[in-house]
């Protein structure tokens, strides 16, 4: 475990905004990279979340970054996610090709889809 801490506590345009930051000049376990990273968290009419890296190294650095939520629902197999219909997304689970989605999101096994450029509002649908 590796400890945040706070950089900034601020309101803007009347939403409470906290952000940490988490410098590891040594890299952090399993991840041998000089990096800082600060996560802000908005809270206001929408609750906002934003991950950023910065490289403390003299070298090049690619990574990949993903904010991963989580949803208690009766049974994954019988939501459907709403609101996605048209979305682009890139299929991890074959060959990282790309895709457009065509209707509700249905949960039938393994799901590991990047959906790109969204800024609309999603809709879990759980019948139970």
């Amino acid at each position: 475990a590796v400890d945040w801490e706070i950089d900034d506590i601020a309101e803007e345009d009347g939403d409470l905004c906290v952000s940490f930051r988490l410098d590891a000049p040594d890299g952090l376990p399993g991840w041998p990279h000089p990096a800082a990273l600060r996560m802000l968290f908005r809270f206001g009419e929408r609750l906002t979340l934003r991950l950023t890296s910065e490289n403390l190294g003299s070298k090049p650095l690619v990574l990949s970054q993903a904010l991963h939520t989580y949803f208690a629902v009766s049974d994954s197999r019988e939501i459907a996610i709403e609101g996605l219909e048209g979305a682009r997304y890139i299929e991890t689970l074959d060959n990282w090709e790309e895709r457009t989605q065509h209707g509700a999101v249905r949960v039938k096994g393994e799901l590991d889809r990047i959906y790109l450029g969204l800024e609309r509002d999603l809709l879990i649908k759980d019948p139970r």
